[in-house]
């Protein structure tokens, strides 16, 4: 007798990433902005999944605005606290002005050259990849907000402290615009332009970076100077790579 038992059918359908995660009907208000950072947090790959997908983009769009600004605001009030209060709101609201905005420079550039180079994203796949990057920086910035607040209460030398959250930032950025740029390389499967890829997104990491960096000279003083008035904008002389060797060298903070 023939065995009738069901059989597993293979489509053949052999997907890079795992399945999708997201709820069929997601929730409202702050809870579901939460709950898309968790997501990302749970599975980065089957969340880049769901963006080559199409899958809910506006509702992933907020959640990751939401909350990256949020917690880019929590580590900016620690910034600011070496000098006051005061400095410690402003710098909760120049820290996401400055990832937001140096996204925003920085977007037509990878948007229209990876378009040329054959990508088949869409606009808004591009923005939430960007903003899932500065969802990924900001958690990274939470991990180490701990750490800043204990030099902050238990060191009094405002240069060490200044350079070490420097340090954080350029770190957590980098991990957030290499997942970038590797989600990116993961959704453009095309072999042709796969070879040049690599190269357009090197290249703009380090606009990008440049970008950010002078950008945050122009928003500064996130950290203010320890005895000095508050001041809400510096002068914009110079340039922050100038200012850095200044501040290696004992120079006063920004």
């Amino acid at each position: 007798m023939a065995d009738r038992s069901p059989q597993r059918l293979d489509t053949g359908d052999a997907r890079p990433f795992a399945a999708p995660i997201s709820p069929s009907a997601p929730s409202s208000g702050l809870a579901a902005c939460l709950q898309v950072t968790l997501m990302l947090m749970r599975d980065r790959k089957s969340f880049v999944a769901e963006i080559g997908h199409a899958k809910q983009l506006p509702h992933k769009i907020v959640g990751l605005l939401v909350c990256g600004a949020i917690l880019l605001a929590v580590y900016g009030l620690v910034l600011g606290a070496v000098h006051s209060p005061v400095q410690s709101i402003v710098s909760a609201i120049k820290l996401p002005i400055l990832f937001f905005l140096t996204s925003i420079v920085c977007f037509p550039t990878l948007y229209i050259f990876n378009s040329f180079i054959g990508s088949r994203q869409s606009f808004l796949q591009y923005c939430t990849l960007v903003l899932a990057s500065i969802d990924i920086i900001s958690l990274l910035m939470l991990g180490f907000f701990p750490v800043s607040l204990f030099f902050l209460l238990t060191l009094d030398d405002a240069a060490f402290f200044t350079l070490l959250n420097i340090a954080i930032v350029g770190l957590t950025g980098t991990i957030g615009t290499l997942f970038l740029c590797g989600s990116i390389m993961d959704l453009e499967t095309r072999a042709r332009a796969r070879f040049r890829r690599p190269l357009f997104l090197a290249s703009w990491f380090a606009l990008y970076s440049a970008i950010g960096c002078q950008l945050a000279w122009h928003l500064s003083p996130f950290f203010g100077t320890p005895g000095e008035p508050f001041v809400l904008l510096g002068d914009g002389s110079g340039n922050f790579f100038l200012a850095i060797l200044e501040l290696l060298a004992g120079g006063p903070t920004q």
